[in-house]
């Protein structure tokens, strides 16, 4: 390649407009398939005690699900159900119980 430098720029063209149509197709999928899956079923976690429900981003890239839950649970609810439940939800991979002053 060293002898026809065209031919070189065309397949760097190409390659970097390939990955650049992929990183794309990636962030549509992402955009409109995962994110919003996760936001839909997190109302879900009503039926299991939580009494407010709210989503921020944290960082560019990390959405905080916020859980607010009760003093005392319904009967056949717990705070480890409603756990498990939050575990559940696709893209979560951190859960800390916070009251006002400390988290666990």
């Amino acid at each position: 390649m060293r002898d026809q430098p065209k031919v070189f720029a065309r397949a760097c063209l190409v390659v970097g407009a390939g990955l650049l149509a992929w990183a794309l197709i990636g962030a549509v999928i992402g955009m409109f398939l995962f994110i919003p899956a996760a936001l839909q079923r997190k109302e879900q976690l009503r039926d299991f005690g939580a009494t407010r429900i709210s989503v921020a981003e944290h960082r560019p890239g990390q959405l905080v699900l916020t859980v607010g839950i009760p003093d005392s649970f319904a009967e056949g609810h717990s705070q480890d159900r409603l756990k498990e439940q939050i575990l559940r939800l696709p893209g979560v991979v951190d859960l800390r119980f916070c009251t006002f002053h400390t988290c666990d």
